[in-house]
């Protein structure tokens, strides 16, 4: 590294030039502490400061896009929590329904008497006297015993 021949940084106030020559050097000189003069003037007329400055820009609007994209899949995610949240309890509150339902079902078909098996040879029009006395019965105690089953995780 060679010798530095000029004022280190940062400059202070010198009245040889004008305030707007002086804060535009002051403002290029404390921009590039430790860089060679040699290598300052090697950058002159390649307006590779603009170029950066660009770029700049540019990295500096995708990372603003980035961060609203960002808040606003956080938000989405904070209500997809919510809504998990407030489904999970639904489904806690419908498994014990069913498991009241279910109970209260089972302990109606042990207290009521079943039906007697089908003593039934009419099977036309007007129905016999055990389809009409027993029929709706029977029915209602099958679907009873196939929703249990279901319910149980059974075949219906």
């Amino acid at each position: 590294m060679s010798e530095n021949k000029h004022t280190p940084e940062p400059w202070p106030v010198f009245s040889d030039l004008s305030w707007d020559d002086y804060f535009r050097a002051r403002a290029c000189v404390n921009a590039c502490p430790g860089i060679e003069t040699q290598d300052l003037e090697a950058l002159r007329g390649t307006s590779i400061l603009a170029k950066a400055n660009a770029s700049f820009d540019t990295v500096q609007k995708q990372r603003d896009e980035l961060l609203a994209d960002r808040d606003t899949w956080k938000a989405r995610a904070e209500f997809s929590y919510q809504q998990r949240d407030v489904l999970e309890g639904r489904a806690s509150l419908a498994e014990a329904q069913r498991d009241e339902l279910l109970a209260a079902l089972e302990f109606m078909l042990e207290r009521i008497s079943e039906p007697p098996e089908a003593n039934c040879s009419c099977h036309l029009s007007p129905p016999c006297a055990d389809c009409f006395d027993f029929g709706g019965e029977r029915e209602a105690f099958e679907e009873a015993k196939s929703a249990i089953a279901r319910a149980k995780g059974g075949a219906a």
